[in-house]
């Protein structure tokens, strides 16, 4: 090539290699921009443009991402990569039959191409096929042995699977399976001592299982190689709150807003731990943010409904729990605080439909069937009232008070 051509060529690559970088770095606008001077001397570079695509994407610019994608697909139709890259796209937006399209695709292009199989297995996570997403994170793994996430993957799904077995009450089940999750996350470890996921992960492990000072050793050798990572700030957070240690669990969550400000599950630990120092005012307004950074977080608004409670801000509160409720229509405890609210306030018909929404939701909650007794009582009905009283004690025929209760009622 002529001197010219060749300068060009450097410069090209320059803007590019930069461009990787910053994204690299979380410089994600910056990133854009060296990409952009890049494509405006080689409009038609493969790398450039695809580049670009993952900048934008992490820039939730998804739309300007894909007509790029789909742009280089019609230069590139054999491209494993960027038919994988436009198929996350799709998965993004829950458009899951697009999605396989474009994996099946890529991996018709190339059965060993890594990415493909995560991406497929990712998308059998959310059909709700956990066998057949671990077939691929399998497959990844055997195809490279050297990669973390596809190893991290199957620690995910049986760990997930383990919390499943758990909540049945199947805790044999759920030991196996936690072994597993954490056998995939030590693998991962092995394959890439630096994947902070598998650290992050195999400490929740730990933490599912008893073992929380294993787990903050662990939380502290990622935070060793990434001080900035804000999941694993929070997380350690978590622990030494469950453990009591206030201060430091304040600091954690702290560090992982500085490390990510618009993080919404750590301005609602941060409240909790507030709420806990006596910082009430600072508490709300911590939960206020988290809400405010993501409407649809239910556990934010139900706990910004406990604390309006405390401070008598009745009104408010029954807003924000009856929001929790809205987002998620099996928030078990925001129905049961809703009850005993409206059941202290003389508003028995909606305690009652509270109750009852609860215990349609888990009919086992002895103590939700009791409320709900009273919420009849307090309505004048009083023989639905003695029902419920009854059916609490054929669950659970050990309560003093409520036999006590029922022959005050002469039931």
């Amino acid at each position: 090539a002529d001197p010219v051509s060749r300068l060009e060529q450097d410069q090209v690559t320059a803007y590019n290699n930069r461009g990787t970088i910053l994204l690299t770095e979380g410089r994600v606008e910056e990133a854009v921009a060296e990409l952009r001077h890049g494509l405006d001397l080689a409009p038609d570079a493969v790398p450039l443009r695809i580049n670009l695509a993952r900048a934008l994407r992490a820039a939730g610019r998804d739309d300007e991402a894909l007509a790029l994608l789909l742009a280089v697909l019609l230069d590139r139709p054999a491209s494993p990569e960027v038919s994988n890259l436009a198929g996350n796209v799709y998965l993004d937006r829950g458009d899951l039959v697009r999605a396989e399209a474009y994996f099946r695709r890529s991996l018709a292009i190339d059965p060993n191409f890594t990415g493909g199989h995560i991406s497929m297995g990712l998308l059998h996570e959310r059909q709700g096929d956990p066998e057949a997403a671990l077939r691929h994170y399998r497959r990844a793994a055997e195809i490279d042995p050297d990669a973390a996430e596809p190893l991290n993957n199957i620690g995910n799904v049986q760990r997930g699977r383990a919390l499943d077995a758990r909540a049945r009450g199947n805790e044999p089940a759920a030991a196996t399976l936690f072994a597993e999750a954490a056998a995939a996350y030590q693998e991962g470890l092995r394959a890439d001592p630096d994947f902070i996921g598998s650290y992050n992960n195999l400490a929740l492990v730990y933490q599912d299982t008893g073992r929380p000072e294993e787990a903050m050793v662990l939380y502290r050798q990622a935070l060793d190689r990434d001080p900035e990572n804000a999941v694993v700030h929070n997380n350690l957070g978590s622990l030494y709150f469950a453990a009591a240690r206030l201060e430091d669990a304040r600091r954690e969550f702290e560090q992982a807003i500085q490390s990510m400000p618009e993080y919404e599950s750590a301005y609602n630990n941060l409240g909790a731990v507030l709420g806990r120092l006596g910082q009430f005012d600072d508490e709300i307004d911590a939960y206020r943010k988290a809400v405010e950074l993501e409407p649809g977080y239910a556990d934010g608004h139900h706990n910004l409904g406990l604390a309006l409670l405390r401070r008598g801000e009745y009104q408010e509160a029954e807003k924000a729990l009856g929001r929790a409720i809205q987002i998620d229509p099996a928030y078990v405890s925001a129905y049961i605080r809703l009850g005993d609210l409206y059941l202290q306030n003389g508003q028995a018909a909606g305690a009652i439909e509270m109750f009852t929404a609860c215990l349609r939701i888990n009919p086992a909650l002895v103590i939700v069937r009791n409320q709900l007794a009273e919420a009849h009582l307090a309505a004048g009905e009083v023989a639905k009232g003695i029902e419920e009283y009854r059916r609490s004690l054929r669950d659970q025929p050990d309560q003093p008070d409520i036999q006590a209760r029922l022959a005050e009622l002469g039931g």
